[in-house]
């Protein structure tokens, strides 16, 4: 299935690459793209992971696309998270069956269902995720969820399979993202422009504060807190979080927050606040950084809503 593109005068030449997905007619009501996509794949969903249309073809729902890609069947536990973190973590793991791991301690863990709200504020009540899920069965707790996303990250970037639910150790862990994460910044950095939705996000905090808005400043901050936001260039591109630096207590703070709109209107959420070596930021500063961003939003949204629309946007490539 090849994409066509318009080149003027009714004429239409074809994309030479085959497309993921589902198929996008540009300049065509979108319904239109949903009725070919179904009765050419044979399928009466809508498929939302990346996967080549061979994949796809004849099945209900994307965890059966992922198995056709990866040569199994994606466990009934896992369907309850997002499509796109069940690919990903596929895509990078050294093992598949240590997906048998995961399931089991999903069903010995009564708490699966309900996780803490690490920042307190609405916009944080909602069911664990894939990443928190895996960092309370290796580490004990769901605070390293942003670690394990992250590895997952690199290794999708690097074209990588290191990924082990074996590792236990949480320096191993860290060591490896760092590793990891070097390795993405040496292959570059994109100039950035910022959404200018992102410029009153934290008007009226009371600690100084600055909104990251170039390329250099963006590595400065990655090299000299030691942490991997520089590579989070083609996401501030894609206006899905903006990066600021706060200044807190003698010390620099990193903060990625994402804005979501509805009706015209934004609500933001603030995704992770981390200081040296990814430090995790004292509970005050959270408090006060959250109920800014919370103060600054005219429109109120859940997480999951929030979460579900960016990674509608880019499904894999999820925060630092």
């Amino acid at each position: 299935m090849y994409n066509l593109q318009p080149q003027g005068r009714g004429k239409y030449i074809p994309n030479p690459r085959i497309q993921l997905g589902a198929i996008n007619l540009y300049g065509t009501f979108p319904q239109v793209g949903e009725i070919i996509t179904k009765t050419l794949l044979n399928i009466d969903y809508l498929p939302q992971v990346l996967i080549s249309y061979r994949h796809i073809m004849n099945t209900k729902n994307d965890f059966e696309a992922i198995g056709n890609m990866f040569g199994g069947n994606v466990p009934k536990a896992l369907h309850k998270f997002y499509s796109n973190d069940v690919m990903a973590l596929y895509k990078t793991m050294k093992d598949h069956n240590q997906i048998n791991k995961l399931c089991q301690f999903m069903a010995k863990d009564s708490g699966i269902t309900s996780a803490p709200n690490v920042i307190s504020n609405d916009l944080f009540n909602h069911s664990m995720d894939l990443y928190q899920t895996i960092s309370k069965m290796l580490f004990g707790n769901v605070h390293q969820n942003w670690l394990v996303r992250d590895y997952i990250v690199d290794n999708i970037s690097l074209k990588t399979r290191n990924v082990s639910l074996k590792v236990t150790s949480l320096k191993r862990w860290q060591d490896d993202h760092r590793r990891a994460s070097t390795m993405r910044m040496i292959q570059g950095v994109s100039e950035i422009k910022v959404d200018k939705k992102y410029n009153g996000a934290l008007n009226g905090l009371e600690y100084p504060y600055e909104l990251i808005s170039s390329k250099e400043r963006l590595v400065q901050e990655s090299v000299e807190l030691g942490h991997c936001v520089a590579t989070y260039a083609n996401k501030i591109n894609s206006g899905l979080c903006g990066i600021f630096s706060i200044e807190y207590e003698g010390k620099r703070w990193t903060l990625e927050v994402s804005a979501g709109e509805r009706d015209g209107k934004i609500g933001y959420a603030p995704i992770q606040l981390r200081g040296l070596y990814n430090a995790q930021a004292p509970d005050l500063l959270l408090s006060k950084v959250s109920d800014i961003l919370h103060k600054n939003s005219n429109t109120t949204l859940s997480k999951a809503a929030l979460e579900k629309q960016i990674r509608n946007i880019e499904p894999v490539e999820l925060l630092f």
